[in-house]
């Protein structure tokens, strides 16, 4: 998740990495030139700044049950294993100053446990602890791998002009795994997909997946660069790195998503992880399921309404190993109520009034 301003405020991220554009642009590129050969991931960590041991005992007194996911995160071979997934799949990876913040201030609006900001010289990673609480090692790389993806984005003087691209090309750097139901409509990609029900990410990725499996990971790369480094609208960045016309390339993505998601996630069993709805009445909420084929997690778009299904992204941080046992799982539930959300903590008294 990409934002800037207020810290209770997250914008619109195409909004947000068109800003940070033109405050690089007026200085020069925020990026500079590549890694040297024989570069260790570790180094370019050498610029990420942690929080000092005050702010460290601080968060810890204030949060007794975060010391373990605050370790996780303190740890800078973390953020190089995050560091080289990103760059296996999109070559983005630069030097560039990081100052990580560790807040325990719970923000509804953010999904991931994470947001980024820019300051037009250098990037702010928030980690929200109490959002990760419990949270694994893998889901931790996925997260800041995500993350570091935006912040790459916004380093660039070159704005994204569209949110399922900057969302999408966030996903693909954090190896995200998306599978819509069968309820969920595939359509064409277009500029008004949103974040808040999950459409601009997993619409997004199927994209860079595509891109991918169709013609190969020089070509996902060489997108990807042509739209980050260059500055190239997408469509025509498409085009130069397909040489198929945007039209005839949007409609054989089309085809070949509908058709993935149906071969890939049909009759997957369902399992948790996040994003789901952030605010208000549930629209939608997240599952994982296997998929067929490459025993890697996908996620599900599921229609909210039981404990499991208004509460995914809590389960999936705080109380994956409870999920079978419906007692330990409202348990584990009521021991995080900082880090659910108003509908996870509605359905939980629904449950605990007997709701099934």
């Amino acid at each position: 998740m990409a934002s800037r301003g207020n810290p209770g405020i997250v914008k619109t991220p195409a909004t947000i990495i068109a800003a940070s554009a033109l405050a690089c642009a007026a200085a020069g590129p925020c990026l500079g030139r590549g890694l040297d050969p024989g570069f260790t991931y570790k180094e370019v960590t050498a610029d990420f700044h942690m929080p000092n041991a005050a702010e460290m005992d601080a968060l810890r007194h204030q949060c007794a049950r975060c010391s373990e996911t605050v370790d996780l995160f303190l740890s800078k071979v973390l953020w190089a294993e995050a560091l080289q997934q990103l760059d296996e799949r999109t070559d983005m990876v630069r030097p560039v100053v990081v100052r990580i913040k560790f807040d325990d201030v719970y923000v509804p609006k953010i999904w991931e446990g994470a947001d980024v900001r820019w300051n037009g010289t250098e990037a702010e990673v928030n980690v929200m602890i109490s959002r990760l609480t419990g949270t694994t090692r893998a889901s931790a790389v996925k997260l800041l791998a995500h993350e570091l993806t935006h912040v790459y984005q916004m380093a660039s003087s070159h704005a994204l002009e569209s949110t399922w691209l900057v969302e999408g090309m966030a996903e693909y750097g954090a190896d995200g795994r998306y599978c819509p139901n069968g309820d969920y409509d595939i359509g064409p990609l277009t500029d008004h997909l949103q974040t808040d029900n999950g459409s601009a990410y997993w619409r997004g990725l199927l994209f860079f997946q595509f891109l991918e499996r169709e013609f190969g990971l020089p070509t996902a790369k060489a997108f990807i660069a042509k739209t980050v480094m260059l500055g190239k609208s997408y469509q025509p960045a498409a085009t130069e790195a397909t040489k198929l016309d945007w039209s005839e390339l949007a409609s054989k993505e089309l085809s070949w998503s509908r058709e993935f998601v149906r071969s890939q996630c049909g009759s997957a069993p369902a399992r948790v992880a996040p994003p789901a709805a952030n605010t208000g009445p549930a629209k939608a909420a997240v599952t994982v399921a296997e998929s067929p084929g490459e025993g890697a997690p996908v996620r599900r778009i599921e229609k909210a309404g039981s404990l499991e299904q208004a509460c995914v992204t809590e389960i999936s941080l705080f109380c994956a190993e409870s999920e079978n046992d419906r007692p330990k799982l409202l348990a584990c539930l009521a021991q995080n109520p900082r880090g659910l959300m108003p509908s996870c903590r509605a359905a939980i008294k629904l449950t605990a009034n007997g709701a099934p």
